[in-house]
């Protein structure tokens, strides 16, 4: 026998998602496989929203359990049952959730409705009635915390309950070593409840779209929380050119929460495992780290690294290079090779003679 109380308990509200991907099948097992024509971007443990031809499926917020170069399986999502699951119906879509936002000074939680409806029936040659079990009605959780317009919380909200959006919610019980997704729709009372000598609050009333799925919290003790892709040491890129960085996680207890900085300083809505530049500036250059932390709370940083920008020697017209030769003419660089040039030579070649002579690929933004 086993009970908790949910104390030290954080409810979060998807954040920001990744593109939807198709799914062209889903299959009838133990753990619901779909069929994808690329899985990038998905790993083990992330947590994602489904959209399926199955009512039982559709709007289930499930976590991945495992991923392959077509395929997703659905942890502890059972399709077996062709009755409620009919075979080859199943087709849709899953958005991953890229991130989280929690709702911080929760007062009061309550759950609402959920309860059978039934109706009953007599036959004439019957001394008593039957009742026969009809729907249940609709579940509605209600958080109702401390008014504070500042929270980053309280936009999001306001924008689901503008929108009508159909959002994921993470509840995260650590006592009672549980996680449990779902999706609602959110209603918000903006206008907080006021009374004299208490709290100002503001009430959050999430309307389930979805049944409620519930994964056990893993022991981090046994896999402790680390990262299996870390960061590179350094990495050069040319002005103009993507930046791309990433971290792959194992252990812990998923899923995990990313928080990218440059230097000391977080930097805003960079909050998945993947990092993207799409065009980088000279300004861009620095040390970067990225912060994950799992479901259990605990944090780690990865390698730290020195991103250095180039400026590229050849840019696919003289005119570029020229101007910044009589920049820079009397200066000297280095180069991807090793090599160093002077821009006083430089400055005599033109076209396509500077083309077929010069060796080395771009040109680093220090000056020598």
């Amino acid at each position: 026998m086993a009970f908790a109380i949910p104390n030290g308990s954080r409810v979060n509200v998807a954040k920001a998602y990744q593109a939807p991907i198709t799914f062209t099948a889903a299959s009838n097992a133990t753990e619901c496989e779909l069929t994808v024509a690329s899985a990038s971007g998905i790993l083990a443990g992330d947590v994602v929203q489904v959209s399926s031809g199955w009512l039982k499926l559709d709007n289930m917020v499930l976590r991945v359990k495992s991923v392959t170069s077509n395929k997703i399986v659905l942890e502890a999502f059972d399709t077996t049952d062709t009755t409620k699951f009919p075979a080859g119906t199943g087709a849709g879509t899953l958005r991953k959730i890229d991130s989280w936002i929690t709702m911080p000074q929760v007062m009061t939680l309550s759950t609402e409705g959920g309860d059978q409806q039934t109706i009953s029936v007599q036959f004439l040659e019957d001394d008593k009635a039957r009742t026969i079990p009809t729907f249940k009605n609709a579940v509605v959780q209600v958080y109702t915390f401390a008014h504070d317009p500042q929270l980053a919380i309280y936009k999001r909200l306001i924008d689901l309950d503008d929108s009508s959006d159909t959002t994921a919610v993470w509840f995260h019980n650590p006592r009672g070593k549980a996680d449990r997704f779902y999706s609602a729709k959110v209603s918000f009372q903006r206008v907080p409840r006021t009374e004299i000598n208490a709290v100002e609050s503001n009430e959050a009333r999430m309307n389930f779209e979805s049944d409620m799925q519930i994964y056990p919290i893993a022991d981090s003790s046994v896999t402790p929380l680390a990262f299996l892709t870390d960061l590179p040491a350094t990495k050069s890129v040319a002005t103009g050119t993507a930046l791309d960085l990433a971290v792959v996680m194992k252990g812990g207890s998923a899923p995990y929460t990313y928080v990218w900085k440059k230097g000391s300083t977080a930097i805003p809505g960079k909050t998945a495992s993947t990092f993207n530049i799409s065009s980088v500036a000279s300004g861009d250059a620095g040390v970067y780290t990225c912060e994950v932390t799992d479901a259990a709370g605990k944090t780690i940083t990865s390698a730290a690294c020195t991103v250095t920008v180039n400026y590229p020697i050849w840019p696919g017209t003289p005119g570029y290079f020229m101007r910044i030769a009589r920049a820079y003419q009397r200066k000297s660089f280095s180069c991807e090779p090793g090599q160093t040039v002077n821009f006083r030579r430089l400055f005599r070649a033109t076209g396509s003679r500077l083309k077929g002579k010069l060796k080395c690929q771009n040109l680093q933004s220090s000056l020598t």
